[in-house]
């Protein structure tokens, strides 16, 4: 169990046209089912295998890329960066919330940023799955940084400790995000997924196949 939630969200970028090792659909269980190159299908969940990096929203419209701290902070916009200011980054892109919130649509289209509620069902399905795969080690465990950019001065942060996601849930002025602690998996197991999070901040976000059963 531990070891699937570090291979399913441990894996590297995509940007939904970059993905080169070839399909393989041999892996699954009753619950988890490796449907190609970059979906796993998790009991009726389907989830991207990599983080976001978009520079658009679905209809085509740039999102504001931002470096300077002070600019980030006080963005009443939609933004991206890249962590560090990197060229680019393996990792994916950290966006605002106010990108992920966006109503033109962060996610491509049949995908859409999972909800706090979708988050917490991944969770517990993952508390009953009993998984020990060396191949699922083999296509899915590339370790990303656990990086982000805080709301409180527009700076970038890491930890090797935890990697926060982005949930599409908000809380009046506050946003739900979802924490993957990888120095202590079961506190993540154990229901410490989401926390209240100030909009600037700078997360990742994964994707989630709209319509599933």
């Amino acid at each position: 169990m531990n070891r699937l939630l570090l291979l399913l969200f441990f894996t590297p970028l995509f940007s939904y046209s970059q993905f080169t090792k070839e399909s393989h659909s041999v892996l699954n269980t009753d619950s988890v089912v490796l449907i190609d190159s970059i979906h796993v299908k998790i009991g009726k969940q389907i989830w991207c295998l990599n983080n976001l990096d978009v520079a658009t929203y679905r209809n085509g419209d740039q999102i504001t890329n931002i470096k300077n701290k002070q600019d980030w902070k006080y963005a009443n916009q939609g933004a991206w960066c890249y962590f560090e200011n990197r060229f680019k980054d393996r990792n994916g892109r950290l966006y605002n919330f106010m990108a992920v919130s966006d109503p033109r649509g962060l996610a491509p289209e049949g995908y859409h940023i999972p909800s706090e509620e979708e988050w917490i069902k991944l969770v517990d399905l993952l508390t009953r799955i009993n998984l020990e795969s060396d191949i699922l080690k083999q296509y899915f465990f590339e370790g990303i940084e656990g990086v982000w950019r805080t709301g409180g001065d527009g700076g970038f942060d890491s930890s090797k400790e935890h990697i926060p996601w982005w949930s599409s849930s908000d809380a009046g002025s506050y946003a739900y995000s979802f924490n993957v602690n990888v120095a202590d998996i079961s506190r993540t197991i154990s229901g410490n997924i989401t926390s209240y999070t100030m909009p600037p901040c700078g997360f990742y976000v994964r994707c989630i196949k709209n319509n599933y059963p």
